[in-house]
């Protein structure tokens, strides 16, 4: 399991390795700190264009992170967060996301907690957003 300096040396190998296409990180008992790195490695990676970080227990404020790092991302072609422990106010982040990466066109968000409200927000980002192929 990740944890304190390790963490760091995620985010370097993130920021240094512009020419890595595929990434999965999948059901590796990331918690929040685990997602939060992943977001500040993805602040300068512009070379993955997969990322498979499901069955991790991210959460909210982890998913506010990475949607916040992969905003200006124009490389990434599919993200995998099922099973995160992501709830509604992470669901919304996610919602931004859709509604304003026009270049990921298949999201897999499977298994996380969001309510009515947050699925409305998905699905109204996912009609203004017509590159989405794949959810």
């Amino acid at each position: 399991m990740l944890s304190g300096k390790n963490f760091q040396s995620l985010i370097n190998f993130l920021w240094d390795n512009g020419a890595l296409d595929y990434f999965s990180l999948e059901d590796c008992e990331l918690g929040q700190e685990g997602g939060e790195a992943i977001a500040v490695g993805m602040t300068k990676n512009r070379g993955i264009s997969e990322l498979h970080i499901g069955k991790n227990r991210f959460g909210d404020v982890a998913m506010e992170g990475l949607v916040r790092a992969l905003l200006e991302n124009a490389r990434l072609r599919v993200l995998d967060i099922d099973g995160c422990k992501i709830m509604d106010r992470g669901g919304k982040a996610l919602s931004e996301l859709i509604r304003n990466n026009h270049g990921i066109h298949t999201y897999d968000f499977r298994d996380n907690q969001f309510y009515d409200e947050t699925g409305s927000h998905m699905a109204d980002a996912i009609k203004q957003n017509h590159r989405v192929k794949k959810i």
